[in-house]
């Protein structure tokens, strides 16, 4: 029998040795693999999860890695002067480097030619200029940081005046917000603290949440979030909108699968930059 005792163990452990070796595992496929229900499999990872790390992913799971076990073949933002930056921000650039380089190729997808952009401060936009060589583009940004970013020929940059807030190399503000005010974007990009089904989007700073706010209510077209999979089911003391609000998210499939499912039902699109299309 396919369950019985002995197939059980021997299933579970063939499963922990391919988790052991750094692999993400679909439990579709487990599922052909071991002939078995995808409930079946469900079962056996919620048993494995009593004795080794897992953290379980949209569709499937892997070995829970810590922060400090991370591979340092990180993808580098080319700052003209890094000096300029506050340790804080550098270490945030520098955190999940790959994951939010992956998100924005994706996110570059989404934009079309002639497009008027909002940008805000958060570290992830920065890679987006990398992908949108071929597009001609006007970013509307509260983004200090962007200014030393390599950037396309064919992009064009505001960045708002205001007061310039050191820890999150953003402009905040009166002046900010008033320079946000006169634009009517088609598309808003925004990099965030942490989102999730039951508070939306939520920041750190009210001063950002009011910058985000002015971009959200100011552009007619589509309201984009790009996320890693840590902000995934996140949130932090100040919202800025409900997640109804928000069209697209944009992460990887990496991310918690129950959060994930509960913001689709809340009618946002998620788009996983890791899977293709």
């Amino acid at each position: 029998m396919k369950n019985s005792l002995q197939n059980v163990q021997a299933r579970q452990q063939q499963i922990l040795e391919q988790l052991q070796s750094g692999k993400l595992l679909y439990i579709r496929d487990l599922s052909r693999h071991f002939n078995v229900s995808e409930v079946t499999i469900r079962r056996d990872l919620n048993a494995l999860e009593h004795t080794a790390q897992l953290k379980r992913v949209f569709g499937g799971v892997r070995m829970s890695q810590e922060p400090e076990e991370l591979p340092n073949s990180e993808p580098e933002l080319n700052l003209s002067s890094p000096g300029l930056f506050s340790q804080r921000i550098l270490t945030r650039q520098a955190l999940h480097a790959e994951e939010k380089d992956l998100i924005c190729k994706k996110v570059a997808t989404l934009l079309e030619n002639d497009e008027i952009v909002f940008m805000n401060s958060g570290t992830t936009v920065l890679y987006l200029l990398r992908y949108v060589a071929n597009k001609h583009l006007h970013v509307f940004t509260n983004n200090a940081a962007i200014a030393l970013v390599e950037r396309p020929a064919d992009v064009e940059m505001t960045i708002t005046g205001g007061e310039h807030f050191v820890r999150t190399q953003s402009m905040v503000g009166s002046i900010a917000k008033d320079s946000l005010s006169r634009v009517i974007a088609t598309s808003c990009i925004l990099g965030v603290s942490g989102i999730s089904a039951a508070n939306g989007i939520t920041t750190t700073l009210h001063q950002e949440r009011e910058i985000n706010n002015i971009m959200l209510h100011n552009c007619e077209g589509k309201h984009i979030v790009a996320a890693d999979p840590s902000k995934i089911g996140r949130s932090h003391s100040f919202i800025t909108c409900p997640i109804q609000d928000i069209d697209i998210l944009v992460t990887l499939s990496t991310a918690d699968e129950e959060e994930i499912r509960k913001i689709q039902d809340c009618g946002v699109q998620v788009i996983f930059a890791d899977q293709p299309d």
